[in-house]
């Protein structure tokens, strides 16, 4: 029986959540042992195709997008599997002090995390289908892993979509927040009173006005999106073109 080792990810650009813990279901106790992730089957691909998300978005007059707070850990694991799921901590931050605990959610690391999470997610949005037949399929199309991007012809459609999507997710015990838009009246109003330009922002590149839209930077007054390289290396590789 192996523990899942973890490490702390530091992001100083991120806005809430500064430090996130990392598990490594790929760890092996041994060179020619297996992992966790060796272990388990992956599951087929259930979301949507990065692009023909984010391509959809340009078509509407207004853009608007939320994700799912802590969204793989709404996903619960069978109590048969939860010693697969070991880790070590440290109790009270004592380092004399070491306890073994079992995960009982899933956690981002598994190699099955995305499929556990899609097909939680296609079957509770199928369950309301009858109930919400038009926003339920527009959401289905929106849809990214944790990420939630739409957009409409109006401001009133796209306020009755964002209604409609937050209690349809609330039904799950999922929770959508962070909600950013072209429009300020579609925006969280924890976004709108962090608009404001900081000095740690600019040091850490953050613009005023700018979202991040499946990690590109999204200018919503501008409604431009814009895409990031890195400076010239000393020499160009096949692997370098291909990573840009």
């Amino acid at each position: 029986m192996s523990h899942i080792p973890h490490k702390p990810v530091v992001r100083e650009a991120a806005k809430s959540t500064k430090m996130r813990i990392v598990f490594d279901a790929s760890a092996k106790a041994e060179r020619t042992s297996p992992s966790l992730n060796d272990c388990l089957e992956t599951g087929p691909p259930l979301q949507n195709l990065f692009w023909s998300v984010l391509a959809r978005n340009p078509f509407k007059t207004v853009a608007f997008c939320g994700d799912l707070k802590r969204a793989f850990l709404q996903v619960r694991i069978l109590e048969a599997d939860h010693d697969a799921l070991l880790l070590h901590w440290l109790k009270n931050k004592d380092p004399s002090q070491i306890e073994v605990l079992r995960f009982t959610r899933t956690f981002f690391g598994l190699i099955q995390s995305l499929f556990l999470l899609g097909g939680t997610l296609k079957q509770h949005l199928d369950s309301l289908r009858a109930k919400y037949p038009e926003e339920v399929e527009e959401i289905m199309k929106s849809l990214y892993v944790d990420d939630v991007i739409s957009g409409t012809d109006t401001v009133d459609q796209g306020c009755g979509l964002k209604e409609v999507a937050i209690s349809v997710f609330g039904e799950a015990g999922f929770k959508l927040h962070k909600w950013h838009s072209n429009v300020e009246k579609l925006e969280a109003e924890d976004v709108l009173k962090d608009e404001g330009q900081t000095y740690a922002k600019e040091q850490l590149g953050v613009k005023p006005n700018e979202a991040k839209l499946l990690g590109l930077p999204w200018n919503k007054r501008e409604d431009t999106l814009a895409v990031s390289f890195k400076g010239d290396s000393a020499g160009t590789t096949k692997r370098e073109a291909l990573r840009s």
